[in-house]
């Protein structure tokens, strides 16, 4: 009989790792430690590549039946070549630094795809096995999978309510995590607002609100003429780009983050 532990499924842990930087934001509290420890165990590891099968079936939502059971056979391919043994080894030593650096309390945050995200890591567990009882339970979470995909993807229409973007939040820390370093102080400030837009499910706004901020820090006509030309190709960017219903958020990101830039430039603070 196979058993699901929340401290082990790669998914969840790092939801709740997503959840522990909202939290602290919302707070005004340090979130520099729980990058760290994001950045330390997520960053070109088995866990990483471990992550990447949830954020794949979990875009699996709203595909055709069919379409999804072969998505899953490739999957499961992938699975199997992740080194079984480093996983449970990484996974071990983060949840032991989770509680000594940050706080046991992370691992109680409420996942809304609790469910989803334990069916695909038995679905993991049983692909990373070779026995004949391991290759039904395969066929069997692969059913439930798929079941739980459609079950949300029917909530999902039901609900009105927008609801943040899992995988959305994920890949703004990612970003964060890997660009930090390299970013002046206006755009990180701009990478923490984004994060905790997509927290409260408001990155329209925050577009928006970065557009008018700094429009409206300069007035064109006080500038010479170069700077202004660059602004008004700068600003047309940003506004087409948000208009762009099919525009990728990591891409209007980018774009903000070089109008910022450019401000800066002008500010004489890069």
């Amino acid at each position: 009989m196979n058993h699901h532990n929340k401290k082990t499924n790669i998914g969840l842990i790092y939801e709740f790792l997503s959840h522990e930087v909202a939290s602290r934001m919302l707070k005004n509290k340090e979130t520099k430690s729980v990058f760290d420890v994001i950045e330390k165990y997520f960053k070109n590891s088995v866990l990483k590549e471990e992550l990447e099968i949830f954020k794949a079936i979990s875009s699996l939502k709203g595909k055709e039946e069919v379409v999804v059971k072969k998505s899953l056979k490739e999957i499961a391919k992938f699975a199997q070549k992740i080194n079984r043994d480093r996983s449970l080894k990484l996974k071990t030593d983060l949840i032991k630094e989770i509680k000594e650096k940050l706080s046991d309390k992370v691992f109680d945050y409420k996942i809304d795809n609790y469910r989803l995200y334990a069916s695909i890591q038995m679905f993991i567990n049983s692909a990373q096995k070779g026995t004949l009882k391991e290759s039904i339970d395969n066929v069997n979470f692969e059913n439930e999978v798929i079941k739980i995909l459609a079950e949300n993807l029917k909530e999902d229409k039901k609900c009105s309510k927008t609801k943040v973007d899992n995988f959305l939040f994920i890949s703004a820390i990612d970003n964060i995590t890997e660009s930090m370093k390299s970013l002046n102080e206006s755009q990180k400030s701009l990478m923490l607002r984004y994060l905790d837009s997509i927290s409260t499910s408001s990155t329209k706004k925050f577009f928006g609100d970065i557009l008018n901020e700094n429009k409206n820090n300069f007035g064109f006509k006080t500038l010479n003429e170069e700077i202004s030309k660059k602004l008004i190709v700068a600003k047309k960017k940003f506004e087409n780009c948000l208009s762009d219903d099919h525009l990728e958020e990591d891409q209007k990101l980018r774009i903000a983050l070089e109008y910022v830039e450019l401000f800066d430039e002008i500010r004489g603070n890069k």
